[in-house]
C-alpha cells in the first residue's frame, strides 16, 4: 500500500505540482462537493494550518474558490473550479489505471 501511495503521489506531483495535503483537500472537495476547511480537517485528520496552506496553494492554481458564509464571516465554503474538477477527474482516472495494472 505504501509503495502504491508513493507512486500515485509522484503522479499528481509531476502532473499538477501538488503535494500530499493539497491532493487530500482536492480529493475531499472532488468526492463530496462544497465543504469548509474544518470539515475537510475532520474527515482527513489534517491540522488546520496544513489545510490552510493547501487551500492557499490550490486557490493560487485556480483549482478552488473560497466563498464567505453569509451568516458567519469566519466560515469559508470551498468549491472546486472547472480546472480543479478536471485535475481531480484526471487524478482519479490515473489512479484507477494504476491500481488495475
Amino acid at each position: 500500500a505504501e509503495a502504491s501511495s508513493l507512486e500515485f503521489q509522484q503522479i499528481y506531483k509531476d502532473r499538477y505540482g501538488m503535494l500530499r495535503n493539497e491532493w487530500r483537500v482536492l480529493f475531499h472537495l472532488g468526492m463530496l462537493g462544497q465543504m469548509t476547511a474544518s470539515a475537510i480537517g475532520a474527515r482527513a485528520a489534517l491540522h488546520k494550518t496544513k489545510i490552510s496552506r493547501a487551500v492557499a496553494k490550490l486557490e493560487a492554481r485556480r483549482f478552488l474558490t473560497r466563498n464567505r458564509d453569509q451568516h458567519d464571516r469566519r466560515i469559508e465554503h470551498l468549491c472546486l473550479t472547472g480546472a480543479g474538477r478536471a485535475a481531480y477527474n484526471d487524478c482519479v482516472r490515473l489512479h484507477s489505471i494504476m491500481i488495475t495494472r
